[in-house]
């Protein structure tokens, strides 16, 4: 097996509504990190491009809102 893909970060990032009137909302800033790692076979098997490897979520929110507050493993299975 070897990386089929470099590991992904997402980085989610949620903008202020605006809503005439009222100005802008207090739902806005960074959200939880995501660090996505698969490992997959350099060759197709089956005809299928399979990957598997853990998603691991850090606690950055800037707002409670936006995210969980706690540090997160979560096994992935990609098809």
């Amino acid at each position: 097996m070897e990386p089929h893909h470099p590991p992904g970060l997402a980085l989610p990032i949620q903008l202020p509504d605006f809503e005439p009137g009222e100005g802008l909302d207090d739902k806005s800033g960074l959200g939880d990190i995501a660090l996505v790692s698969l490992l997959s076979p350099a060759k197709p098997t089956s005809g299928f491009i399979w990957g598997a490897g853990p998603t691991v979520i850090f606690p950055t929110a800037t707002n409670a809102i936006l995210g969980q507050g706690k540090y997160q493993v979560i096994p992935v299975l990609r098809l």
